[in-house]
């Protein structure tokens, strides 16, 4: 389980927590978090690609569009936004997109298992507060395209 250490200050008070994932583990595009800088990818058509899951017979696999609500006054805010680009029935730990992104975009992705009726939840990226005794906050995998 891949973890980063992050530390928020808000009006005086100090959280800590870690940063990780959970579910299917991506590989590619590198992990982005919410508030870090996304990996670009090397084209508009990217490969994506995660662990392999024994649990999986088939994955499902989401690209979201992001919505940047950054400001000067609020700092940077990212919120998932509309599906985009969706494919179920995948057999292999691997997914080339069909569609081309727009150039010098953010989007979020995501994956999932599938055995019959069974399905995983999303993996995300889980921000968990004060060493995990709040939730925190959960999030797709963020990456960015390149500017062409």
């Amino acid at each position: 389980m891949k973890r980063s250490i992050w530390i928020i200050m808000i009006s005086g008070l100090v959280l800590i927590g870690c940063m990780r994932s959970t579910g299917v583990k991506p590989i590619y595009p590198k992990i982005g978090g919410r508030n870090y800088i996304p990996s670009t990818v090397k084209s508009l058509q990217p490969t994506f690609r995660w662990e392999p899951s024994p649990a999986a017979d088939t994955y499902e696999f989401v690209i979201y569009e992001v919505i940047d609500k950054s400001s000067i006054w609020k700092g940077r805010q990212l919120f998932v936004g509309p599906i985009i680009y969706y494919r179920d029935g995948l057999k292999e730990p691997e997914h080339k997109i069909e569609e081309l992104l727009k150039p010098g975009t953010k989007y979020y992705w995501t994956i999932r298992t599938r055995r019959g009726q069974e399905v995983s939840n999303w993996a995300v990226l889980e921000y968990p507060l004060f060493l995990e005794s709040f939730r925190g906050w959960h999030y797709p995998f963020l990456f960015d395209t390149p500017e062409q």
